[in-house]
């Protein structure tokens, strides 16, 4: 049970959003969200629904898409669904699975735990949130 449980602190700590982290802080992250197996196709958010969980990609892929345009696509390690956790929101994009995938659903309480125990989490979430949001709306980045 421990080396299974080591294994996967290594895992999480070789997701870009994770690395850097104490190992306190991950294994509160370890302690949260839940992993989901998806299934080709299948939709893990729908724009202007209402959000429950933001997602964190550990194998698969996804494509993002708004307004019905492809706006982006998510790997292993990438992170979404927090923009409407954040803002208390709709969904802003709809994603699919274009391939079986692993995510790690993490519901509202533990995704606000997680900004809450993991600064280091927070300042990468909201800088990754920032970014799109300025993708998005096509501003100027200064």
């Amino acid at each position: 049970m421990a080396r299974k449980k080591n294994e996967y602190l290594e895992r999480l700590a070789s997701v870009p959003l994770f690395s850097g982290l104490e190992k306190d802080e991950l294994n509160v992250v370890a302690g949260l969200g839940t992993e989901v197996p998806v299934s080709e196709g299948q939709k893990l958010t729908t724009e202007g629904g209402v959000a429950h969980e933001a997602f964190l990609v550990m194998s698969g892929t996804a494509n993002c898409l708004r307004g019905g345009e492809e706006v982006a696509t998510f790997g292993p390690g990438d992170f979404f669904g927090e923009m409407a956790l954040i803002s208390h929101g709709p969904r802003t994009a709809t994603v699919t699975a274009t391939s079986g995938m692993v995510v790690r659903a993490f519901d509202e309480g533990e995704f606000r735990r997680m900004l809450h125990d993991s600064p280091h989490v927070a300042v990468k979430i909201l800088l990754a949130t920032a970014e799109r949001l300025l993708a998005a709306e096509g501003a100027p980045t200064n």
